[in-house]
């Protein structure tokens, strides 16, 4: 039997900052760490990526104000970030929705 690698999430802590794991048989392959003013809002993975949207903190969420990330999964490295939100549609479709002044297209990332 395959096992299939885990993505956990934790929440910061006086001695960490919040936090999503890659864990395979039990062992952390890699930790991606948010800056403390970000907060990870949606976790999806699509197109071999992990997809990441990280917003600031409190109770009103403004969609121009949050990021995009795109995170190898199997490195843990960010690739590249735009402003908005992710949406997952079918399977494994992402849609990225983002702040059009900015110029930026869902189509520019794929």
């Amino acid at each position: 039997m395959i096992a299939a690698p885990v993505y956990l999430h934790s929440w910061p802590t006086a001695d960490q900052p919040e936090q999503v794991r890659r864990v395979e048989a039990g062992q952390t392959v890699w930790t991606f760490a948010f800056p403390p003013e970000l907060h990870q809002q949606s976790a999806r993975l699509g197109l071999g990526d992990l997809w990441l949207t990280a917003c600031p903190g409190g109770s009103v969420i403004a969609a121009r104000l949050c990021e995009v990330w795109r995170v190898d999964a199997a490195t843990g490295q960010r690739l590249n970030l735009w402003p908005g939100e992710v949406w997952s549609a079918q399977g494994d479709a992402v849609v990225i929705v983002t702040d059009a002044p900015k110029g930026y297209s869902a189509l520019d990332t794929f």
